[in-house]
């Protein structure tokens, strides 16, 4: 028998020859009236098509005859994404996405999808892994989760995620947040004493110490009674 191109044929009856090969040739030897001989050849395709196998027999007295089957070659594959917001206030939850995708030609069997989160960032229910079964994928075919984490303090995370399918298929995907929070603090300072009916001067300063702006910020000065 023998294989096309992108194929290589290893027969396992006889025994296999040490290394792959594009085709095979086997000696019968004599083949009695009406017996038949089972030969088991192992094809492993190279990339993913429609391939033509064909056999040939001959024998002395110019005996001959042929066979071919033909068999499609699939190959799935799995791309992942993840999308998450580049920067956002601790206080506000941090929403995330996360899409397999099987861009083979190919069925991909038992997707499953997990993300790993960074020691701060967290599910909303306190859970520091998160995964879904995307099941099979048919190619083409997409799924998606989208959940948000809550942060316990400021600073820079990176999210990862990781899907695998059966056949040792895998893809990776990660995207990178960073929790800020702004921070207020004043200071007010003026004279220990005044004559009186004398005027005083006071000096406020407002400063942001956080990481993020103060939005909308109001002083307010209250002024004792007497002055």
């Amino acid at each position: 028998p023998s294989s096309p191109p992108n194929a290589t044929t290893t027969p396992t009856t006889p025994p296999s020859p040490p290394a792959p090969r594009q085709d095979l040739s086997l000696s019968l030897r004599e083949v009695p009236g009406g017996a038949s001989v089972p030969i088991a050849v192992k094809v492993m395709g190279q990339r993913s098509g429609t391939y033509h196998n064909c056999a040939d027999v001959t024998a002395n007295n110019g005996l001959s005859d042929n066979d071919c089957a033909d068999t499609v070659i699939v190959e799935p594959k799995l791309a992942l994404s993840m999308n998450c917001q580049v920067e956002m206030m601790l206080c506000d939850p941090l929403p995330y996405r996360v899409v397999v995708t099987n861009t083979g030609d190919g069925t991909a069997k038992n997707v499953m999808v997990k993300v790993d989160l960074p020691d701060g960032l967290a599910a909303t229910d306190g859970r520091m892994s998160l995964g879904f079964s995307a099941g099979n994928l048919a190619p083409g075919q997409s799924k998606e989760a989208n959940s948000s984490l809550k942060a316990s303090r400021q600073g820079a995370y990176a999210l990862r995620a990781a899907a695998n399918a059966d056949g040792g298929l895998t893809a990776d995907a990660g995207c990178d947040t960073r929790i800020v929070m702004p921070q207020l603090a004043v200071t007010k300072t003026g004279p220990q004493m005044r004559y009186l009916g004398r005027p005083a001067s006071y000096s406020i300063t407002v400063s942001n110490q956080g990481d993020a702006p103060a939005k909308d910020t109001v002083i307010t000065d209250d002024i004792s009674a007497g002055a």
